[in-house]
């Protein structure tokens, strides 16, 4: 019976485990990740897109040139990403670069009443209670708009802009996220 050299054994063990599995994490990021990463940044008005894929969601992360046509740029960035993410979820995060404190101050004065709004699925109501805070506060432009999937609220001013996207489904906005609801009382 022959003897089997171990060092040959676990050098060889090694290398195909390191080609395997980095052959892997190289295809996922140049071939899969930086092409569609590429295509998202080229949509009109995003500034920059990353993407991180997992097994079971699909992140986009974007950074946006101007709030104009939110809903009509996240269309197309889930239409491009729902093409390769196949069954994953798709997550889209908006990185506000453009805000300031005066638009921060009125998204939180609005938070409440747009939160019960979503609590209580009347969708029509975040508009209109937007425009009744812009009457208060006329420096600061609001547009909204809708799709089956989210609401998208976009705030202006002169010195810069906030893009939201509310889920119609998931998880609750507001200040604690991680807060569990309390279904328990009776």
């Amino acid at each position: 019976m022959k003897k089997i050299r171990v060092v040959p054994l676990l050098l060889t063990m090694v290398i195909s485990a390191g080609v395997l599995f980095g052959g892997y994490t190289f295809v996922r990021a140049q071939w899969m990740e930086k092409p569609l990463a590429t295509a998202l940044s080229n949509i009109e008005h995003v500034e920059h897109a990353e993407v991180a894929w997992s097994p079971s969601e699909l992140k986009v992360q974007l950074t946006l040139e101007s709030p104009s046509k939110l809903a009509a740029i996240m269309e197309q960035v889930y239409k491009l990403a729902g093409k390769e993410a196949k069954s994953r979820d798709i997550q889209v995060n908006i990185i506000n670069q453009a805000t300031n404190e005066h638009l921060e101050q009125f998204w939180s004065t609005a938070l409440f009443s747009v939160a019960e709004a979503m609590s209580h699925q009347r969708y029509g109501d975040i508009p209109a209670r937007l425009q009744d805070l812009m009457k208060q506060d006329p420096t600061v432009q609001v547009d909204t708009a809708m799709d089956e999937r989210n609401i998208y609220i976009s705030l202006t001013d002169k010195a810069g802009f906030k893009s939201i996207v509310l889920p119609l489904q998931g998880s609750r906005i507001g200040v604690w996220p991680n807060e569990e609801p309390q279904s328990e009382m009776a």
